[in-house]
């Protein structure tokens, strides 16, 4: 196999690979956190230690999630349509909130700001469609 060939057979796996996959959100869970039994949430809930807000605040401990305790679930955390808008929660599924910006996001009207995208997200299928691009006016050439 010839080296364009080659560079055109992985410019094209990349492509596809990265368009099927997409970018993977490091945020895309659910709303995961710890019980403690102390205010300061220093003490683990014995029993408890991971678990969504709702049961943990019901069995009067505390819930801590990013580094935030909680004596009471945040909007986007509690199982709850707070806006009314019909989604609720924070999370990547189709019934999730798209104002919840994250698990301890007390506010379910508020947009979110829209991230940046990361330079490997952008980066990667630029570099296979310029590779592609660059075969294909190779092949022109000789022709």
């Amino acid at each position: 196999m010839k080296f364009g060939k080659k560079i055109l057979v992985v410019s094209v796996v990349v492509l596809i690979g990265f368009l099927q996959v997409g970018p993977v959100s490091a945020e895309a869970t659910v709303c995961i956190g710890r019980c403690y039994e102390d205010n300061n949430c220093t003490v683990p809930a014995i029993g408890m230690t991971a678990t969504n807000c709702p049961n943990c605040i019901k069995a009067g401990k505390y819930w801590k999630r990013d580094g935030i305790c909680c004596s009471r679930c945040p909007q986007c955390a509690d199982f709850k349509d707070n806006d009314g808008d019909g989604k609720y929660d924070y999370g990547p599924y189709k019934w999730n909130d798209p104002e919840c910006c994250s698990c301890t996001d007390d506010n379910e009207k508020t947009k979110c700001n829209q991230p940046i995208p990361e330079f490997t997200t952008i980066a990667i299928p630029v570099i296979a469609i310029i590779g592609i691009l660059f075969l294909f006016s190779r092949r022109k050439r000789k022709e």
